[in-house]
């Protein structure tokens, strides 16, 4: 059993019964302005911000990490006041989640970075850059919070740009990616437009390795690649590299869009022939803006080799848990599951 968590955009500064439309773009703040709206902010959470850390708490106390084998946290850890961003809240906000998941996982955790891991959101530095631009601290913070995780040698692919792989089994092997060099919207990749950090060669050789290894691989990031998301050679170079491998690949993991969904992946030469699909798993945090998104997570039931059996989605209905009284916790009860 994998859980699949993901986009908790913990806000440490949430305040209930605060208006949640104040005017500003991220209220639920004891500090937001005044604009009178309805409802106000509910003790569990709005569908206008991010995560409480009593939802966080609830969620956690709630999943039955008895039995979960492995966990993929899949990036973003900070609330959209993204103006403030620090790389103070980074951390911090990292550190609180990271405490969770050390505390009730008994299970390895497989980290990927979400592009509000850094600071201006978005902007993952290449490696060479190593003045004051860098983001390297995300990547030192990351190892320095997990040190155990990483196999000795990917610790320096993981400290210079974010990507690592590792053996969960014989014939079942994970493979990290950090999409946020696909990313438009991070301005260095226009300053390595083609294959920042060398991501893309680095991934073609794991999955060289892993076919003569008769390995099945898993591929676990934040941004789903897509033409909206990615710049369009590097969505090329990948789509090729997924077509190559796509008997060894099972299953891509991704987040970062909030929504419950599945992306079909099609060669760059044929647009009728299938090379993959992408999960993309829901987020916790309920924020959108505009539909309300209820907090969920995942449990993908797969084989040894890591072919998936069966995904199971759970979800807590936000505006029912706002009802209940002081001291009733809400449930998060399976919402459907694929069999």
């Amino acid at each position: 059993n994998i859980l699949h968590i993901t986009d908790i955009h913990l806000d440490e500064h949430y305040s209930p019964l605060i208006e949640p439309k104040c005017g500003a773009p991220y209220c639920c703040r004891s500090n937001s302005t005044t604009v009178p709206s309805t409802p106000d902010a509910g003790q569990w959470g709005s569908y206008f911000c991010d995560t409480p850390l009593k939802l966080l708490d609830n969620l956690f106390a709630t999943i039955d990490w008895q039995s979960i084998d492995l966990v993929y946290w899949t990036g973003d850890v900070t609330p959209h006041d993204t103006w403030q961003d620090s790389k103070e809240g980074i951390l911090s906000a990292s550190k609180i989640i990271t405490s969770y998941l050390k505390k009730y996982s008994k299970s390895p955790v497989i980290v990927s970075l979400g592009n509000h891991m850094a600071v201006p959101v978005g902007t993952f530095s290449p490696p060479d850059i190593t003045n004051s631009l860098s983001t390297r601290y995300v990547f030192d913070h990351m190892i320095d919070e997990w040190s155990e995780l990483f196999p000795t040698d990917q610790l320096s692919s993981f400290r210079s740009a974010g990507y690592y792989t590792i053996k969960i089994r014989p014939g079942f092997r994970v493979i990290v990616v950090n999409t946020n060099y696909c990313a438009r919207l991070n301005i260095w990749t226009y300053y390595q437009p083609i294959d920042p950090a060398n991501q893309l060669k680095w991934l073609s050789n794991q999955l060289d390795l892993a076919e003569k290894a008769s390995e099945f691989v898993h591929i676990v990031g934040h941004i789903p690649p897509d033409n909206r998301e990615c710049t369009q050679g590097w969505l090329y170079n990948y789509l090729n590299i997924i077509e190559r491998y796509s008997n060894t690949i099972v299953g891509q993991f991704y987040g970062h869009t909030h929504y419950d969904e599945l992306r079909v992946y099609y060669s760059n030469y044929d647009c009728n022939k299938v090379i993959g699909f992408g999960i993309i798993s829901p987020s916790v945090t309920p924020y959108d803006g505009s539909l309300r998104l209820n907090p969920a997570y995942r449990l993908v039931k797969i084989r040894d080799n890591g072919i998936i059996d069966n995904i199971e989605t759970y979800s807590l209905d936000l505006s029912r848990a706002n009802t209940l009284q002081e001291g009733s916790t809400p449930e998060w009860p399976l919402e459907y599951s694929m069999y």
